[in-house]
Order: structure tokens, then C-alpha cells, then sequence
């Protein structure tokens, strides 16, 4: 009997061992099987970031193609046109009427040098101040027009936790819509207005420029580009017009 019970409680261990032994292969099955499928997650992850940046500068170089097209290919044709007079005509009173075309010449190099600066530095680092950045930029735009600018920020927008690609998409928002306010609405103020509202950013661009009939102005690529950055940040955009009286454009987003 005491031999029987032996064997019994021998087998009993035995048993428990050869149950706690698979149990621990399957743990360790499962782990091995949750770590294969994190590095699956993991490398998708990279995949999918990797393509919404590979997009990311497909975007930025159509703006800079369109930039480069309407802003400085734009200008230079104007002021060639202008200064063709000279293969007919080089009095005194014609050349002073030309010189002024060679200042304009400037305003474009100038044009390009911000265009390549931009290319080349990270303006949207996270510990970079994103209103000085905008200030920067009506800076830049003073220095050859006759706008003045006003920037009101909410004072509870942080915006070192705010994403830098949604900084840049905001940063390009602003350059395209102030190219089109100097470009056409012939304005003299520009006041951008930034808010936080529970998890939304609010943006007013107002100018009192010439204003225009929405009814009769068709769909600029300007405004094409404005609503597909908004797209990308799944916000929408509204213009708010009147002619003779100028425009407002309202700018909703998720931050």
C-alpha cells in the first residue's frame, strides 16, 4: 500500500510537472506569437508612415511647382514683357520707366532665396515658437507690399504638443491664401485670428481688400490647395465675400 502511494503521489507530481511544463511552452508560444504579430503592427505602421510622408512631398513639391509657376514665372514674364520696350526704344524717359522693373527683378530673387530657404530648414520643429514662424512670414511679405498684418493667438494653444505636419499644413494654408490676398484683393489689412476650442483649432484670415462675387469667380488653384490641405487634416474650410467690402476665410480643423 505504501509502495501504491508512492507511485500514486510520484505520478501525481509528475502529471503536475508535465501540465505546468506545457502550460509555460504555450505562454511562451503566445508571447512569441503577440511578439511576431507587434512587429507586424510595428512594420506596417512604418510602411503607412512612410507613405503619408512619401505623399507629403509629393504635396509639397505640387505647391512649390505651383508656387514657382504662379508667383515666379508670373513676375519674370510680367517684368520681360515690360522690358522688351528696350529692344525698340532707350530714351532717357524709357529707361527711367524700366528701372523700376529691375527692382522687381529683386522682389523675385528674394521670391526664390525664401522659397529655397524653407526647402532646406526645418521650420516645424516642435521646440520652435509656430508664431514667430507666421510672423516671419508677414515679415517677408512687408517687405515688398504695403499690407500690414495683425496675428491674435489664443493664449491656450500649445503648440509644442501640436503635430509639426499639421503646423506646416497650417504654415502653407497662410502663404497661400496671403499670396492670393496680395496678388488680387489688393488689400492694406491682414488680420489672422488662432483659437482653441475643446479639440478643435479656429482660423480667421480677414483682409479688407476688393473683395469678389463668389457666384461669378470660378475655382482658383489657390483655393484648390487651401482645401486640400484642409482635407489632410480632415478640417473644411469657409470664404465669406463681398465685393468692394472684403473677404474672410474661415478655417476648422481637429488638433
Amino acid at each position: 500500500m505504501i509502495l501504491g502511494f508512492s507511485l500514486l503521489i510520484v505520478l501525481i507530481v509528475a502529471l503536475w510537472y508535465m501540465i505546468q511544463s506545457q502550460r509555460n511552452k504555450n505562454k511562451e508560444l503566445r508571447y512569441i506569437q503577440q511578439q511576431q504579430e507587434a512587429n507586424e503592427e510595428i512594420y506596417e505602421l512604418m510602411l503607412d508612415q512612410q507613405q503619408k510622408l512619401e505623399e507629403g512631398k509629393q504635396l509639397e513639391k505640387k505647391r512649390i511647382s505651383q508656387e514657382l509657376h504662379d508667383g515666379v514665372m508670373g513676375k519674370l514674364t510680367g517684368i520681360r514683357l515690360n522690358l522688351f520696350i528696350l529692344n525698340k526704344k532707350r530714351d532717357d524717359a524709357t529707361i527711367d520707366h524700366c528701372l523700376k522693373y529691375v527692382g522687381e527683378i529683386q522682389d523675385v530673387e528674394k521670391e526664390i532665396r525664401t522659397i529655397s530657404h524653407d526647402l532646406n530648414k526645418n521650420l516645424f520643429a516642435d521646440a520652435v515658437n509656430f508664431t514667430a514662424i507666421v510672423k516671419n512670414l508677414f515679415e517677408s511679405i512687408q517687405n515688398h507690399s504695403h499690407i500690414n498684418f495683425e496675428l491674435n493667438t489664443d493664449d491656450d494653444i500649445d503648440w509644442s504638443v501640436i503635430n509639426s505636419n499639421v503646423k506646416m499644413q497650417i504654415y502653407r494654408i497662410f502663404q497661400e491664401s496671403l499670396h492670393n490676398i496680395e496678388k488680387h484683393a489688393k488689400a492694406t489689412e491682414v488680420i489672422i485670428s488662432m483659437k482653441k476650442i475643446d479639440k478643435a483649432l479656429e482660423i480667421e484670415i480677414k483682409d479688407n481688400g476688393s473683395g469678389f462675387d463668389q457666384n461669378a469667380v470660378k475655382q482658383g488653384i489657390g483655393l484648390k490647395n487651401i482645401q486640400d490641405r484642409l482635407a489632410q487634416l480632415n478640417g473644411k474650410v469657409t470664404i465669406d465675400s463681398i465685393l468692394g467690402r472684403g473677404t474672410i476665410i474661415y478655417l476648422t480643423f481637429p488638433i
